[in-house]
């Protein structure tokens, strides 16, 4: 198992401090305005839902899976072992108990829910009560969220081989083995695959992008992204695609946008990133591991703003209405204006969250370090 050490997120603020520069670009970061900082109270929260967490020990803490949702159920795991279905109400309509912790976030099919554990299986459960359908030993650890694609499940197992799985018993389709150079040290966690047509997009912990044909496994091209003498390498956050582009960081410390045939790099800039971007129409919205957000020209990296939370480790940004949703390590959540980046709002939530949240109308759901699910609703 190459990750075999649980590092949590406080470990990352050690990284260097890198300036959001698109230093390939000549651009320069813009000077900071000063800004009267609002505090509105526009999200506030409507239920809180504690689920049972991990042992309190370094390697239970933080919770980091991503909540589910579908159908109006929230599908969440936790390090404790135990799978839970919740409605939209915050009440528990369901849990399975798993011999070892998840730490993946599910995926959700029309009668079943799929997720890895840390002893390294592969879980179908039925959707309706949360009974077992069937379980599959991948041998190594897999912490990334299934795939569901054309009654395949696509995932990545220590961080070197990627399986396609059947749906319907857990049969190997195909599996691909990858020539990594994986540090035996390096930061938990895995990008998700990102499937587009006939194609699958990840990211591994050696810094190299990969893109895959589906149907065998086949390498279409892949991207070694690194940067030299950086201490970590990983790609831990999913690709986003868009339009003819893919945009994808990593904690070797730049940020990119690169051609979707081919890999070339478009641009660049200098961002120490573990979470996916928010890429708008005119605007990429990244956040950094030292407690920063970040908006940046779509077309050409160059940032327009740039905003400081603190020193806590930033969440995926999500957009909430016109603004940019994310909570932070420590404790808080913020509602940040997408055209400056100035805040809008500061909420707490519990004892933080690294997870993304989840948007759904009016509402932000969000998981939180220590096993919460809270719901904040606009008032």
């Amino acid at each position: 198992m190459k990750k075999n050490i649980f590092l949590t997120f406080c470990f990352v603020l050690l990284i260097p401090v890198f300036s959001a520069t698109a230093s390939d670009q000549g651009f320069s970061l813009p000077s900071k305005k000063a800004f009267k900082t609002q505090n509105l109270t526009l999200l506030s929260p409507s239920w809180t839902t504690a689920l049972k967490q991990g042992a309190p020990a370094k390697r239970y803490y933080p919770e980091t899976n991503n909540p589910t949702l579908k159908d109006g159920i929230v599908y969440i795991g936790t390090h404790a072992g135990l799978f839970y279905a919740v409605n939209l109400s915050g009440r528990v309509l369901w849990e399975h108990e798993n011999p070892e912790g998840i730490a993946s976030t599910a995926s959700v099919s029309n009668s079943s829910v799929f997720f890895t554990d840390l002893g390294g299986h592969l879980i179908c459960l039925n959707k309706i009560d949360g009974t077992q359908k069937w379980k599959r030993s991948l041998n190594t650890e897999a912490l990334d969220k299934p795939l569901l694609m054309d009654n395949k499940i696509y995932l990545v197992s220590g961080e070197q081989t990627i399986f396609a799985l059947s749906q319907t018993d857990g049969q190997t389709v195909w599996k691909k083995q990858l020539n990594t150079h994986i540090k035996k040290l390096t930061i938990r966690g895995q990008a998700e695959i990102v499937a587009e047509q006939a194609a699958l997009y990840v990211g591994l912990a050696d810094g190299l992008l990969y893109k895959l044909n589906s149907i065998n496994g086949n390498t279409l091209w892949s991207k070694n992204l690194n940067v030299p003498l950086s201490t970590f390498k990983d790609i831990d956050a999913s690709v986003v695609l868009s339009g003819d582009s893919i945009y994808v960081g990593g904690y070797f410390g730049k940020f990119y946008r690169l051609n979707k045939s081919n890999g070339n790099i478009v641009w660049s800039t200098d961002i120490t990133t573990g979470v996916s971007a928010l890429v708008l129409d005119a605007l990429v919205v990244v956040s950094d591991t030292n407690g920063a957000v970040h908006g940046l020209e779509k077309t050409t990296g160059r940032p327009l703003w740039f905003t400081e939370l603190g020193t806590s480790v930033v969440s995926t940004p999500t957009l909430f209405q016109d603004m940019i949703f994310v909570t932070v390590f420590d404790k808080n959540a913020y509602l940040l204006d997408a055209a400056s980046g100035h805040q809008v709002q500061k909420l707490v939530v519990s004892k933080g969250s690294l997870n993304k949240p989840v948007v759904l109308d009016n509402k932000v759901l969000v998981y939180t370090n220590d096993a919460k699910l809270v719901l904040l609703t606009e008032k």
